[in-house]
């Protein structure tokens, strides 16, 4: 997979939970192949976290892993559908795990503050 498909997966996702959160039928990505197929496992994963929120990591406590908000997941696909051989503005890896987990008792982090700024 490349920068370029998980890139598109996140423009996709944000324009589809964007219309969700605005209660609109969201439109259908014009993905095809691997851009579909990353598509549909970011889907997967925001469907799960709208729903039940994360699971936590083996090893680590359960810690909160309540369902996120519409608003925090279309913030958060904006973020990361911006271009990713940008590498001033591209997240790594690591911050693309921690912003889905939310945490109540903590204030906001920098990654999750510079999000809903945008």
């Amino acid at each position: 997979m490349s920068d370029y498909a998980a890139g598109r997966a996140y423009e996709a996702a944000h324009q589809t939970y964007r219309s969700r959160l605005r209660n609109h039928e969201p439109k259908p990505p014009n993905l095809a192949g691997i851009d579909a197929e990353t598509f549909g496992v970011v889907r997967n994963i925001c469907e799960k976290l709208l729903a039940t929120g994360a699971e936590p990591m083996q090893g680590l406590p359960e810690g909160n892993t309540k369902p996120i908000m519409i608003e925090k997941l279309v913030s958060i696909c904006a973020n990361y559908s911006v271009p990713l051989n940008d590498t001033q503005n591209s997240p790594d890896a690591g911050d693309i795990c921690n912003s889905f987990v939310t945490t109540s008792d903590k204030p906001e982090t920098e990654l999750e503050s510079s999000i809903t700024s945008r």
